[in-house]
């Protein structure tokens, strides 16, 4: 999953999460673009207040296909 795709089943607006978790709403889009990374204290304050576990914030990512 992804903070958007939470923040999307949860029905949380980006302007609301900014407001709960006191990030700016700016900084809290960039987060959700990939602009910007989650630090770990940020990251598990957003889960605590999504009500999800912190890493149902990371984006999923494709296994490598290259060969070893």
């Amino acid at each position: 999953m992804s903070l958007t795709k939470v923040m999307k089943e949860k029905g949380v607006t980006t302007q609301r999460l900014s407001e709960l978790a006191g990030i700016n709403k700016r900084t809290l889009e960039n987060y959700r673009t990939g602009r910007r990374k989650l630090s770990l204290e940020t990251g598990l304050m957003i889960a605590k207040i999504l009500e999800v576990d912190p890493y149902d914030l990371l984006e999923e990512k494709e296994p490598d296909s290259g060969t070893i």
